[in-house]
């Protein structure tokens, strides 16, 4: 019973022990690096920091075009409601206006959400780590990446 006891107690201790020891800190996780985070892999490269500008503005107008898309979507709801409620209210038939709202917010919606949802995909943070690192160990950049350079890129 006294064999027991003790090797729970340095089991117990032994877990405890190991808990109590900080790992070390790891990088943060790709998707969680800001641009900061980029620049500063990037080091004093200038091709790669305007290749970090780059994927940044690209991501930033992807995000804008899910917003608009998000916001064409509130609209086309809203606009449904107030046409139904007038309709309720007028003796005409909001069919002609229900439709027009419908098309031209389907269009924003669907167009601004694709184009937005296309651009995240061309330029995912995963893959300008690969870029990152590969231009570190000497590999040249990319001609897809390399003809999307900008002067505005290399400004910042």
């Amino acid at each position: 019973m006294r064999l027991r006891f003790f090797l729970f107690f340095l089991t117990v201790m032994g877990c405890s022990a190991a808990a109590a020891q900080q790992p070390p800190t790891a990088p943060p996780a790709v998707y969680r690096m800001s641009k900061q985070d980029f620049l500063a892999l990037a080091g004093e490269d200038d091709s790669l920091r305007a290749v970090v500008n780059l994927y940044f503005r690209k991501r930033k107008t992807a995000s804008t075009l899910l917003t608009v898309g998000a916001a064409s979507l509130g609209v086309f709801v809203v606009g449904n409601i107030f046409t139904v409620l007038r309709a309720g209210s007028t003796a005409g038939d909001p069919g002609d206006e229900l439709t027009t709202l419908a098309g031209i917010t389907t269009v924003g919606f669907f167009g601004s959400t694709t184009a937005g949802l296309i651009r995240l995909a061309r330029y995912p943070r995963k893959r300008l780590q690969k870029i990152i690192t590969a231009r570190h160990t000497g590999q040249p950049l990319p001609h897809r990446i390399r003809k999307k350079l900008s002067a505005k890129d290399f400004a910042n």
